[in-house]
């Protein structure tokens, strides 16, 4: 009896957050699945450019934690004084290790963390960057494009 409570409780909620879509003029990019039947219920702005600095974020991570040892220490290069926007405050010569900058890149949106785990982990931010598009692509981003492992300034 519960668990048909439960079930009839989500799909109340569902068909809200669908109708609430429907009605509004929303300017973001969304998608609504069945998870039983992976059908698509709703959709807006799949195809539209957008800037992706979360998601670049996110692919980040997901780079250095594949290709790294989170227990491994970094020494700050000085390639962290190219950073900007928000950031852990990180020091030119200053010893972290990577989960620690996953922590700051992730719960802070550190810039600078950002680009001291590219380097770390590919050499440089260039390197870095074909790694994460290399990697999107894989996993089925067609449409995205990384230009830095922060999300900044992307067009």
């Amino acid at each position: 009896m519960f668990l048909e409570y439960i079930f009839i409780m989500k799909k109340i909620i569902l068909t809200f957050i669908i109708f609430f879509l429907s009605i509004i003029n929303v300017k973001a990019s969304y998608v609504v699945i069945d998870r039983n039947t992976n059908n698509v219920l709703i959709e807006s702005g799949k195809d539209e450019k957008r800037l992706i600095a979360s998601i670049t974020k996110i692919m980040t991570a997901y780079i250095v934690i594949k290709n790294t040892n989170l227990n491994d220490e970094v020494v700050v290069n000085d390639e962290v004084l190219k950073a900007y926007g928000s950031s852990i405050y990180l020091n030119v010569g200053e010893k972290i290790k990577v989960l620690d900058l996953l922590y700051g890149l992730m719960l802070r949106s550190g810039n600078d963390a950002a680009i001291i785990l590219a380097n770390y982990t590919s050499g440089n931010v260039d390197e870095f960057v074909k790694l994460m598009n290399k990697e999107a692509k894989k996993i089925g981003m067609k449409n995205t494009v990384f230009h830095n492992p922060s999300g900044l300034d992307e067009e």
